[in-house]
């Protein structure tokens, strides 16, 4: 589903992004990437989905998530998505040990890091506030090992 944005949406506009960077031998080395894109409370946790996608039909050692080639993942509009794809040569992700940002116009811009994991499919999580407005994208580029199954959390109410 190459190309294919998530299933979710939040008003355009600028949102802080942020990297949880370790260092692994000397190497900085990138193991989550988060968009806030609200302050309120999290309510809830969910796989981020594209169309067609069910989280129902997942084993518990799967998930759906995005594929990275060359070891960079990027965070952007769908708006600079159909851009870069009508304009490759715009893209211009400058080699750097955790990620940056790049313009392509005075409206568009794509947030862009190094996946932790390097190559691979990594998965996506939404964050929602109790009335189901996204709060957060995170994703998860597996250098921590955390025993938290995010397909089956729910909110202990």
């Amino acid at each position: 589903m190459e190309g294919v944005a998530f299933s979710f949406c939040v008003q355009p506009g600028s949102y802080p992004v942020y990297a949880s960077v370790f260092d692994l031998d000397e190497y900085p080395c990138v193991a989550l990437v988060y968009a806030v894109f609200s302050a309120n409370a999290v309510d809830r946790w969910e796989m981020a989905t594209r169309p067609g996608e069910d989280v129902a039909t997942l084993e518990d050692d799967e998930f759906f998530g995005f594929g990275v080639d060359a070891g960079v993942g990027s965070y952007l509009s769908p708006e600079a998505a159909a851009f870069l794809h009508q304009h490759p040569e715009a893209v211009d992700f400058p080699h750097a040990e955790v990620g940056g940002e790049t313009r392509m116009d005075d409206s568009l811009n794509a947030v862009y890091f190094r996946t932790g994991g390097g190559d691979g499919h990594y998965p996506s999580y939404v964050t929602r506030d109790n009335s189901g407005g996204v709060v957060s994208l995170t994703t998860d580029f597996g250098i921590i090992d955390l025993e938290v199954d995010f397909n089956r959390l729910s909110n202990p109410s």
